[in-house]
């Protein structure tokens, strides 16, 4: 389920005061894991307060990588295409690396 809605933050309130299945429901994903008999009225409030901050922070540096990922790959295609338009500019460049790298490898075939 967290899969299809990850921009709600997730709490859990429950009777269950086990710290391993507390950890896994953090690892998964829950911004707050709750048992009953600790949380009151002010508790529950803010740990909601808080949830949502921290969801909502997550969300948001999630949505600065992507943005992130994409100017990286717009600056490598940019970057080609710089490297493509100077060797149509400028073919000879090109010609003359190939023609010494066949000359320098023809010579020492034949040395």
């Amino acid at each position: 389920m967290y899969q299809k809605v990850t921009s709600v933050p997730i709490v859990a309130l429950t009777g269950v005061a086990d710290r391993d299945l507390a950890l896994r429901a953090v690892k998964m994903g829950t911004q707050v894991y709750l048992t009953k008999n600790e949380v009151d009225g002010h508790k529950l409030d803010r740990s909601l307060l808080y949830a949502i901050k921290r969801k909502r922070i997550e969300v948001t540096l999630a949505e600065h990588q992507s943005q992130l990922i994409r100017s990286e790959r717009l600056v490598a295609i940019g970057e080609m295409v710089i490297g493509v338009a100077h060797e149509i500019q400028h073919p000879t460049t090109m010609w003359s690396v190939a023609n010494a790298t066949v000359t320098g490898s023809a010579r020492s075939e034949g040395c």
